[in-house]
């Protein structure tokens, strides 16, 4: 590779015109030899002009290159006349993007060596402090520049990740390891890094194996390893995040010590909602006592803890370690030997009010400044519905208003994202982008999306309402938000209209229609005409129910867009006919043996954009069927919640589907038979987050929703062996502490007889009557159930059995 000596000679008589070549070239090296080569007060004049041409040539897409970032990023360090514009330089560019160069650390250093510079120090501190949270291609810069101002190790949990990272790379990791001298600062920083549990999760075996390793050639490294699991574990989390933590953990030996400086650590992680963490927990305990670190108080406390928990496995090991410990303490030995005996009286769960919803409202976008946030946070993947929506409504009354002022506040932001214009790949993403640069991008921005504009117009004037925008792909509610998008991009700037119609007021999606009304009036005042996609969506939102005085207010309109919401407000919504349908399995025997779907038909009354969203019909057998963000459909469909869990329903066993359901107990419209099915399927989600949801949603539903309905389909999906009903029993267990205690019951009762019709009920079945009886009991109700009793009445002590006797014992008159 040449270095900058190569070129000094032959750039050293050149000014800014030499450098502004090799900037034109993209030339990393020549913009080395430029600097090595010029005089300190012609870099220093040169920054000057470099900050203008950025400034005249970043709105021109031509201009933009691979290279870019870094020899941009070069010239700035190589003629900052200080350390924070240098430090801005390196950022400013964006070098570190993706599908870019990075900036090679030895350049820049060997750039920086031919400065008589001073502040070295400052710019190594703020490259440290910029780095991004896994900073993967900016880390050997900043590592580079730390050690050429001899600055001592950053203590920096950003800086510690990227060190991981670049030491774990090889294959002797655990060598290199131990003789890292930045090991002691660094590596309790990143066994607290969000960034390493993802590692972790991915390369488990590689990390543990690599640490182990180290514990056994540095028995203090140990005992690092084993305190940063203790301290992230009690930070908690999901599952899914903390097991890998608990794996580490229990890979690397304790000694004695370890085990006494974690003692107060590991006393509050045996209240851990994660059974996984609380049994790391007591493993860890039980080792302390028998190494006699252990207090007979602290052991009391410790076996009231887990004996209370609902895991029989950690129940189960407490009594063991009770058994032990009364061995080692024969003067304690029958308190001790009596501490796993049950009480008298177990605790039951108690019925609560059910919390009353409340929907927050949904905040307009009012300044340029304001748009711009919104814009950056969409751009950086917040496509929740209420960005989306703010964003759009801004575009279309803030962004119109003063389209100099967004071109300058939105333009760079829409340009540094130009990859997400790709109808190929993601037309969501190509028509958020078309609609940001013709409404608030520069002309230059605009001409570039005009063809996927076109392209659109001429699928929706060719294939009508919500036609497919694209050439694959089937349909999904998500296409009626890429033609409201595509409406902006077309209409906003030849067609321009003072307001959305479909914004909503709420944050559910709701609208309101006193404001829809008074939206409408200012159409009709200034002589617009709505576009149809958003007058759809706007009747789409209304509320079950309005108040007289809007219903007057919108009888007083006279455009078809006016007396179409009079109508609406006046008749009410057209709803879908619902029917459940049952898939066969699919032939290649992959997935479930059946699943329960529910197919929609389109009432007579429904109107072009309805009769698509209504219209579903399941294949026979079980697939994959197109999914997308279930908030985003809630937001579409406020008043028809069980369509919308009809469109969830063949996903709903995906992980963070199950969400949406506390979403639709805020919402409106009839109950039919998706919403009782996706309950139950829910239920017993795989994922604990689903699960969580589910309990909300229980909590949350009023009394629209028949309990007995959802018992009598996870009934039927417990007996079939399509759930599992273990994970359910936790997730009914769990509402009915929250106070659901008579729904919970309900939705058992109707649930037991079929889960106990075999004659060897499916793992899980036990639970179910366990929960149920404890809601029997704290509610008092009596009145037998055939199916418990014959249960009950069967030969042996299974627990099934037993669970059940208690039960019929509790239900007997």
């Amino acid at each position: 590779m040449p270095t900058a000596a190569t070129y000094a000679a032959d750039q050293s008589s050149g000014g800014w015109a030499v450098l502004e070549a090799a900037l034109e070239r993209n030339s990393v090296e020549d913009v080395m030899g430029w600097v090595a080569g010029a005089a300190e007060v012609q870099r220093l004049a040169a920054f000057t002009e470099l900050t203008s041409y950025v400034r005249r040539n970043k709105e021109q897409p031509s201009w933009w290159h691979p290279r870019k970032p870094a020899v941009l990023a070069l010239a700035g360090i190589g003629c900052a006349p200080d350390a924070r514009r240098a430090t801005a330089a390196v950022f400013a560019h964006g070098a570190w993007r993706k599908g870019t160069y990075v900036l090679p650390a030895e350049s820049a250093v060997t750039v920086l060596r031919a400065r008589p510079i001073t502040w070295l120090p400052e710019l190594a501190a703020g490259v440290v402090a910029g780095l991004d949270a896994r900073p993967w291609d900016e880390w050997p810069l900043a590592d580079a520049l730390v050690r050429e101002a001899g600055l001592p190790v950053p203590a920096e949990p950003s800086f510690a990740i990227g060190w991981w990272r670049h030491v774990h790379r090889g294959e002797h990791a655990h060598q290199a390891l131990a003789d890292d001298p930045w090991r002691p600062v660094l590596l309790p920083l990143v066994l607290r890094h969000e960034g390493f549990g993802e590692a972790l999760a991915r390369n488990g075996a590689r990390i543990e194996d690599t640490l182990r390793r180290l514990a056994a050639a540095d028995p203090a490294a140990a005992g690092v390893v084993r305190s940063g699991c203790r301290i992230r574990l009690l930070l908690g989390g999901t599952p899914t995040a903390v097991r890998p933590y608990v794996r580490l953990h229990d890979a690397i030996p304790a000694d004695t010590g370890d085990l006494a400086a974690g003692l107060t650590d590991y006393l509050s992680l045996l209240h851990s909602p994660h059974s996984t963490v609380a049994g790391l927990a007591q493993r860890a305990l039980c080792a302390a006592d028998e190494a006699g670190l252990l207090e007979l108080d602290t052991l009391r406390d410790v076996a009231a803890t887990m004996l209370a928990r609902d895991e029989k496995k950690l129940r189960q090991t407490q009594q063991v370690w009770l058994r032990a410990a009364a061995r080692r303490r024969p003067a304690h030995r029958a308190e001790l030997l009596a501490l796993p005996d049950p009480p008298t009286a177990a605790e039951q769960p108690q019925p609560q009010p059910a919390p009353a919803p409340h929907v927050p409202a949904l905040h307009r976008v009012g300044t340029v400044a304001e748009l711009a946030e919104e814009v950056a946070a969409l751009l950086h993947g917040d496509l929740t519905p209420v960005t989306m929506e703010r964003v759009m409504a801004g575009l279309v009354t803030v962004a119109a208003g003063d389209r100099t002022a967004a071109a300058r506040a939105l333009g760079p932001v829409v340009a540094r994202q130009q990859d997400w214009l790709n109808p190929l790949r993601d037309m969501d993403q190509t028509l958020i982008w078309c609609a940001l640069a013709v409404m608030g991008g520069s002309p230059q921005l605009a001409a570039k999306a005009r063809p996927a504009v076109a392209d659109a117009q001429r699928r929706t004037q060719a294939g009508g309402p919500l036609a497919p925008l694209h050439p694959h792909g089937d349909f999904t509610p998500a296409w009626l938000l890429q033609h409201r998008l595509a409406e902006i991009a077309a209409h906003g700037p030849a067609a321009p209209v003072p307001v959305l119609l479909a914004t909503p007021t709420e944050a559910n999606g709701h609208l309101d229609p006193a404001e829809l009304a008074g939206r409408l009036a200012r159409y009709e005042q200034a002589g617009h005409e709505p576009w149809p996609t958003d007058l759809a969506q706007a009747l789409l939102r209304l509320p079950r129910s309005a108040d007289p005085a809007a219903a007057a207010a919108a009888g007083r309109l006279r455009s078809p867009a006016g007396i179409a919401l009079a109508r609406r407000l006046r008749d009410g919504h057209p709803d879908p006919v619902a029917t459940r349908v049952v898939q066969a399995p699919n032939l290649w025997g992959v997935g479930p043996a059946a699943r329960g779907v529910v197919a929609l038909a389109p009432p007579a009354d429904a109107g072009p954009v309805e009769r698509r969203l209504f219209t579903l019909i399941p294949p026979q057998r079980v697939c994959r069927q197109p999914s997308g963000d279930p908030a985003t459909w809630a937001a579409m469909m406020p008043s028809h919640r069980d369509a919308v869990a009809a469109w969830l329903l063949p996903n709903i066993e995906g992980r963070g589907m199950a969400v949406l359901l506390p979403m639709l107990a805020e919402m409106s419209g009839p109950i039919g038979p998706a919403l009782p099915l996706a309950v139950a399927y829910a239920l017993a989600a795989g994922h604990a987050v689903d699960r969580a949801a589910v309990v909300d949603a229980l909590l949350g539903f009023d009394a629209a929703l028949d309990r007995a309905a959802v018992g009598r389909e996870f009934g039927w999906l417990g007996a079939a062996g399509l759930v599992k009903a273990k994970r359910a029993a936790t997730a009914l267990g769990d509402a009915a502490r929250a106070g659901a205690v008579a729904g919970v019951w309900e939705l058992c009762r109707a649930a037991l007889p079929e889960l106990l019709r075999a004659e060897s009920p499916l793992p899980g079945v036990a639970d179910v009557v366990e929960v149920a009886c404890r809601c029997a009991v704290a509610l008092g109700v009596r009145g037998p159930i055939a199916a418990v009793d014959a249960a009950a009445a069967r030969g042996g002590s299974s627990r099934v059995v037993v669970e059940a006797r208690r039960l019929a014992a509790a239900l007997a008159p």
